[in-house]
């Protein structure tokens, strides 16, 4: 069910994506023809650098760079994925794509001799590809970082095939040029595995690696026939601590159909860590338990290619601390901090999140109080620009009445700021942990009772959950909603029973004061 859900979820993006690309607009690229002459190759290479539509020279935003070998071959699937990715949020948005093809001299290749190791008598140019990689390190890579704003420490690596292979042998020979190597059907066949000799050496010794490694091929007899599976088999038993490494296979796929998929997966795990929301995502953020009763944390971000930790005993997380779930089961019986860090190779994508779990008796309900009607609760709404909540036992309200199902606070903008108080009583119709719910609003608080519940736990973007136990009955609830001009729109109020669906407070569950 949850693949269907994630496959459909895809397909939405994709359709969406398509839908805002107009064939003008798929095609309108930022795409500079360049070249450099390299003294190391004794001759002149073709680039072509692929800036974001919206890039601006003398910007001080700083740039991920793509680096493509085989550029007259894979550059335009590059720009398409990259594209659908950064819409979909599943890779950084505004990537520099630089673009490297092939030299062709007499209708001679030389990606022959540029991306292969060693000399075979089978190829007569074969064996230059130490010095093609002193050209990207020495040459390519810094004209690229003298040209343009980028991030030096995030550069990406891709390769198919024989280009494959040299992003493998780059990745053994300067396993820190590149922050990831992207792999699709690498050549590991070639000269009798040379390179999964080189390996069986190089591993053992690689320090300092804090990046990502991605192999792609077909299922089958090819995963032997193309090499990969004795290097998977090298990695599994030598690969340094640090690398973040996968050797994905795809049944039924050809050599080219392989490319599709493995561009694909191989840029989202080349980003692993990269949190599709932005934020760390755990319900809830913060609360109050009883010590000895069990409660649930459910983590709302998707898990593909997360490295979401947690520790329960104030140590900050590492990569070997227990891995966060879906849904998590905690009991503790004192006052706890969870702390959830999100890893990733590319430091600026690591965030850690502290939930804060503090210890109490199960909140006491009171007695349906008398006079009271279900429907909503009372409001009243008074216009002025404040920073904080207002005494608003010194004001008069412009507007008040019942909050009943049509309320909507958003309605009562006006040209200034405004601030909104609802009070009444809340149902809760069995006993349990509650966890109350609310979006971006750092300036708004809800009460449950005399205990703040919302207003003080707001994460920009991902909003703020609070978990109280409850009793069966009536709790005295209040909602300050405080609006400042030009500020985002004010956010309701959702809760559920822990472990059970979100929904908002309905009407019914709300009660106020007959006039």
């Amino acid at each position: 069910m949850k693949n269907l859900i994630f496959f459909l979820y895809n397909l939405v993006l994709l359709i969406c994506f398509l839908l805002h690309s107009s064939p003008v607009k798929a095609q309108k690229t930022n795409t500079l023809q360049d070249s450099l002459y390299s003294s190391i190759l004794k001759e002149t290479r073709k680039i072509q650098v692929i800036l974001p539509e919206n890039y601006k020279a003398g910007t001080s935003e700083k740039y991920d760079v793509l680096y493509i070998l085989d550029g007259e071959w894979n550059t335009a699937l590059a720009i398409q994925l990259y594209g659908f990715m950064e819409y979909a949020r599943y890779i950084p948005k505004n990537m520099i794509l630089v673009s490297v093809p092939n030299l062709y001299r007499k209708d001679l290749n030389l990606r022959d001799r540029d991306f292969t190791p060693s000399s075979v008598k089978e190829g007569p140019v074969s064996g230059g590809a130490a010095k093609f990689l002193a050209f990207l390190k020495n040459e390519l890579i810094p004209y690229i970082n003298n040209s343009f704003p980028t991030k030096k420490e995030n550069n990406t690596l891709y390769g198919t095939s024989l280009g494959g292979m040299f992003a493998v042998y780059a990745f053994l020979q300067e396993p820190t040029l590149f922050k990831s190597y992207l792999t699709v059907e690498p050549s590991l066949w070639w000269d009798k595995g040379y390179l999964n000799k080189l390996a069986e050496t190089k591993l053992t010794t690689m320090t300092g690696v804090n990046n990502t490694l991605w192999l792609s091929v077909r299922d089958g007899k090819d995963y032997h026939g193309m090499g990969v599976a004795a290097f998977d088999s090298i990695l599994q038993k030598k690969a340094p601590s640090g690398l973040i490494w996968q050797v994905a296979r795809y049944p039924d796929e050809t050599h080219f159909s392989t490319i599709w998929k493995g561009v694909y997966d191989g840029l989202r795990f080349s980003y692993t860590g990269h949190l599709h929301e932005g934020n760390i995502l755990l319900k809830p953020m913060n609360g109050l338990i009883v010590p000895g009763k069990p409660f649930i944390v459910e983590c709302d971000n998707f898990f593909t290619n997360t490295l979401l930790r947690y520790t329960t005993n104030a140590q900050e997380p590492t990569l070997t601390s227990i891995a966060l779930k879906k849904v998590n089961n905690f009991n503790f019986s004192e006052p706890t901090t969870l702390i959830v860090t999100s890893f990733s190779p590319r430091d600026e994508y690591t965030k850690t999140l502290h939930a804060n779990f503090k210890t109490s008796a199960v909140l006491p309900a009171v007695s349906k109080p008398k006079a009271v009607q279900a429907g909503g609760l009372r409001y009243a709404y008074y216009i002025g620009d404040w920073e904080k909540w207002p005494d608003v036992k010194k004001l008069r309200p412009i507007q008040s009445g019942k909050a009943g199902k049509d309320f909507n606070v958003n309605k009562l903008q006006s040209q200034s700021g405004f601030a909104c108080l609802l009070e009444g009583f809340l149902e809760v119709p069995e006993a349990g942990y509650y966890i109350f719910q609310m979006g971006d609003d750092s300036s708004s608080k809800v009460y449950v009772g005399k205990h703040l519940v919302l207003g003080n736990y707001n994460v920009p973007g991902a909003g703020q959950s609070y978990m109280v136990p409850l009793e069966k009955g009536f709790y005295p609830i209040r909602i300050e909603y405080l609006y400042k001009l030009g500020g985002n729109q004010l956010s309701p109020i959702w809760w559920k029973p822990a472990g059970k669906e979100d929904s908002p407070i309905l009407p019914e569950q709300l009660y106020s004061r007959l006039k």
